[in-house]
């Protein structure tokens, strides 16, 4: 099943109490997980705007994010004030100095 940003803003805007979101591609065959088509900043960012609740995002092992930028982490920094766990393995276009900049209580996996 493929989604783009279209579909990550209509889940901004339907779950505002969204706590978990994995987007990951797991390599190891345990999780069957979403297959994304043209996300980028504009998609993670509508979620970061609109779930606050938001504890754990998993954006791991998906070449396809290469287009999460610091603006993504600048965004969640700001509005996901209770983001506990993040995993940001592969996008490789986020820099320590944004990653630097949220909470120091957040679990940031594979930077």
């Amino acid at each position: 099943m493929g989604f783009s940003n279209r579909a990550l803003e209509l889940i901004a805007g339907s779950y505002p109490n969204l706590k978990y979101l994995n987007l990951c591609n797991d390599q190891s065959g345990g999780f069957r997980s979403f297959r994304a088509r043209e996300v980028d900043d504009e998609g993670l960012t509508a979620i970061a705007d609109s779930c606050h609740k938001l504890k754990c995002l998993n954006i791991s092992n998906r070449t396809d994010y290469y287009k999460i930028t610091d603006i993504t982490i600048e965004e969640i920094a700001k509005s996901s004030l209770n983001l506990k766990y993040l995993n940001q393995k592969g996008c490789f276009k986020i820099s320590k100095e944004v990653i630097d900049q949220l909470n120091p209580h957040i679990y940031i996996k594979n930077y």
